[in-house]
C-alpha cells in the first residue's frame, strides 16, 4: 500500500485495502512486497479523476479508473466521491479476475 497518500486518499485507502484481501492479496504498508499499488485522486477545479494500479514488475494486474466532474465548491465530497467508487468498481472487479495465480490483466 502507498505511503504518502494525501489526507483524502488515507480515508479511502481502507476500501482500496478490503478489495484487495478480497482478491486474495496480502496488503503491505511498509516492507518488501512482490506487487506495487499505485493511487491517486486528482482533484481540478472542476473534475476529479481517480486512478487506481496494481502493478507487478511494470506490468498492470488491475486497474480501475474513475472521473467525476461539476462546479467547484458545490457538493465537492460527492463529485470527489462519484470518481473514486468509479475506480473502484472497475478496480475490484479486474483484481476478482486477476487473483494470485490466474493471468494478468492486459
Amino acid at each position: 500500500m502507498p505511503v504518502n497518500l494525501s489526507v483524502r486518499e488515507q480515508a479511502f485507502a481502507p476500501q482500496i485495502e478490503d478489495v484487495l484481501r478480497r482478491g486474495g492479496y496480502d496488503p503491505v504498508y511498509r516492507g518488501n512486497a512482490d506487487l506495487l499499488l499505485e493511487f491517486t485522486i486528482d482533484e481540478g477545479p472542476v473534475n476529479v479523476v481517480t486512478f487506481i494500479r496494481l502493478v507487478d514488475h511494470g506490468r498492470a494486474v488491475a486497474l480501475g479508473e474513475g472521473r467525476a466532474s461539476g462546479p467547484p465548491l458545490i457538493n465537492r465530497n460527492r463529485i470527489l466521491e462519484d470518481s473514486f467508487y468509479q475506480a473502484l468498481r472497475m478496480f475490484e472487479s479486474r483484481v476478482l479476475r486477476a487473483r494470485p495465480g490466474y493471468p494478468t490483466y492486459r
